[in-house]
């Protein structure tokens, strides 16, 4: 439910102001997105809590790790046999991979070449 917004507009210096205006609406936005605001808390009433310190489960994120590991380490083994086995098979792409190769190879290397004249003292 949108609320219909009053606020007065104040000219300021022959220049129309509308930041009281912009407060209201980003007020009124706000609202609608995040809800109502929050009650203010004294630090009186603040109590906190201790979290339990449980070595047993180790809960840091919503993945369990090792799993993570396993599986990504898996798939790359994967991935790499899949890879060498399509090169082994298919000498069409064998050649054209070892191509780029060396393409990437000599762009690197002319790459360097002409980066290391800034490092001469001449």
């Amino acid at each position: 439910m949108l609320h219909t917004i009053t606020c007065q507009v104040k000219l300021q210096r022959g220049k129309l102001s509308l930041a009281p205006l912009m407060k209201v609406v980003m007020r009124e936005i706000l609202f609608l997105i995040c809800g109502p605001p929050l009650r203010n808390c004294s630090e009186t009433n603040l109590q906190l809590q201790p979290v339990p310190n449980n070595e047993q489960e180790d809960n840091n994120g919503f993945i369990d790790m090792d799993a993570f590991i396993v599986s990504f380490e898996a798939c790359y083994i994967i991935v790499s046999l899949a890879i060498a086995a399509a090169l082994y098979i298919n000498p069409y792409w064998r050649r054209r991979w070892f191509y780029f190769i060396e393409e990437c190879l000599s762009n690197c290397y002319c790459f360097v070449c002409r980066r290391m004249h800034i490092f001469r003292w001449t």
